[in-house]
Order: C-alpha cells, then structure tokens, then sequence
C-alpha cells in the first residue's frame, strides 16, 4: 500500500511539474497586460476566452500594435493578457496561440516605413499638456517620428451652460477632417495607427476608418479612404497605458511610459474655430 502512495505521490508531483514547466515555458512574454473586458475597448477581436465567468475579448495581431521599445530596430513584442486580478490567463490548446500572441511594434512600424504615420486622436488640450510621440531633445532620439506624427480629436472638450461644466463630445467633423489630413499626406497606401490616451477612443477612430459614419461626409470619406488604400492599426494601451491600483496612470505600458519619444510641442494640433 505504500509503494503504491509512493508511486502516485511520484506521478503526482512529476505531472505538476510538467504542467507548471509547459505554462513557463510557453508564456515568454515581454509585458503582461490586462486584458479587455469589453469586446468595444477592441479593434478587431481574435477571440473570447472566458474564465472565472469573466469574459476577455482579446485583440487581434492583424490589426492591433504594442507601442514597441525605445530600441526602434526591435520588430515585435509578445503580449500575455491577464484577468482583472492581473493574474495570466491560463493556457490551454485552443487559446494558447491568442492569450499570450505577438503584436507588431508601432515604432518599428514608423521607422521603417515611410507611408506609415501615427494619427493621435486625442484632444488638443491633451497633445499640448501631457505631450504626444515626436522628436524628444537633444540626443534622446525620436527623429523617425519628424512629420510622422498627426493630430485629430476624435473627442472634444465643449462647455455645457446648462450645467456650467465642461464634456467630452464625439467630434462630428472628426471622419471629414482626419480623411482631409490622410489625403494631405499626398502617399498612397498609406498605414495609419490610432492612439489616445489607454487605447479605448482609438478604436472607435479606427472604425471610422473601416465604415465612416458621420454624415453628410460619410461617403465621400469611405471612397477617398478607399482609392488610397488605407491600412489600420489600433495601438494598444495608447500613449500613457492603464490605471495602477492608485489610479495613476504608471503602469509598464502606454507609449510614454515605455520609454519612447515624445515632446510638448504645440505645432500639430488640432483646432477648430468656434468650439
């Protein structure tokens, strides 16, 4: 009876550690990320894994980027998504290649791909105060971006005399003037990745991209968009990343927190008379 428990306890404790070892050696992750619980926080989504009846909605590759690193020559970076504890997901066979999956890096994108651009869809207020991806000083790199860099809200800030404070508004010229800067740029197929501030505004900027909504300009911008073959991509977790558990926004994500160029710069904002 003995030798028997020992012999179990044996299989027992060798297959923990297999199954513990495959989990390590599969999640080779560069950065851990909370993953999206709300299928519109996602610009595409590559599938649904649910856990702790908790349903994740996670991004997809093909049209999603990682920010990158402040080495622009570095292609990729390997996401694993977490649950709202910020605990991996676990893997299993069928989600294996979708929670911990490997996203194209925006920088590498930018610096070397001369029609690729970075569209900031943040408000003006935001590029001026918190900063926006572009060349930082002196030596501390971020020339790539020169020029690469294009600001239109996709909200806006209006004040409400009624209730005497300010809101924030979908900006219903938003479709007619980023179609109006996209053409501007005067490239043909050209790569446009949305950011904001966590990466939730950018999505839906994206979506105007793929089905323009805003009428009267709604098919006039679908058919330049499509005459110029445009390609986009949504960057996750935006220019300054998620909330920690203070509600600060510090966490190892977002554009500026990882590290890569940016400036305060007033030129390149976007205003509209009157508002």
């Amino acid at each position: 009876m003995v030798r028997y428990l020992k012999n179990f306890l044996f299989v027992f404790i060798m297959f923990f550690i297999f199954f513990n070892l495959k989990i390590a050696l599969a999640q080779k992750c560069d950065f851990y990320v909370k993953a999206p619980t709300n299928p519109g926080h996602v610009f595409h989504v590559a599938d649904t894994v649910t856990y702790d009846n908790v349903t994740y909605y996670i991004p997809d590759p093909d049209y999603n980027v990682w920010p990158g690193w402040p080495d622009e020559t570095i292609p990729s970076a390997t996401i694993c998504w977490t649950d709202v504890n910020n605990n991996p997901i676990p893997i299993s066979e069928e989600v294996e290649g979708v929670v911990n999956a490997t996203y194209p890096a925006a920088s590498y994108i930018l610096y070397n791909n001369e029609t690729a651009y970075l569209l900031d869809v943040r408000t003006p207020e935001e590029w001026c105060w918190v900063g926006h991806p572009g060349p930082a000083k002196g030596e501390c790199g971020g020339e790539y971006l020169e020029g690469k860099v294009i600001n239109v809200a996709y909200k806006i800030f209006v004040y409400d005399r009624a209730e005497k404070k300010y809101k924030t508004v979908v900006n219903k010229f938003f479709i007619k003037d980023a179609t109006k800067a996209i053409e501007d740029l005067g490239v043909f197929n050209p790569v446009i990745i949305t950011m904001c501030r966590s990466g939730h505004r950018s999505v839906s900027a994206g979506g105007e991209f793929e089905e323009p909504s805003k009428a009267p300009w709604s098919v006039k911008a679908a058919r330049i968009l499509e005459e110029l073959g445009i390609k986009v991509y949504n960057m996750l977790t935006g220019f300054e990343g998620g909330k920690d558990e203070c509600g600060y926004r510090t966490l190892k994500e977002g554009w500026k927190n990882l590290g890569l160029p940016y400036n305060y710069k007033v030129e390149g904002a976007y205003w509209r008379p009157g508002l």
